[in-house]
């Protein structure tokens, strides 16, 4: 999770979390179906593969500041 935050440029609030998988597990508080989706400020993520208890594939789409009063494209 500490690789992902530094590409992505932010840090997820997820003491103690180290993988992706377990961000959203425990953000959903539920092992999450195929199609789930989890929306945080700045990314949506969808469940793509699950198998029993593994989150195996997420896709990840990086929100897109829309508001022009935003220079540098971040999220309040």
């Amino acid at each position: 999770l500490d690789d992902l935050s530094e590409q992505l440029g932010f840090d997820f609030d997820a003491s103690g979390i180290d993988t992706i998988g377990g961000y959203v597990f425990t953000q959903l508080g539920r092992v999450p179906e195929v199609g789930t989706q989890l929306e945080t400020p700045r990314l949506k993520i969808t469940v793509r593969r699950v198998n029993r208890r593994r989150i195996e594939e997420l896709l990840l789409e990086k929100n897109v500041c829309v508001d022009g009063d935003s220079e540098n494209g971040e999220l309040p």
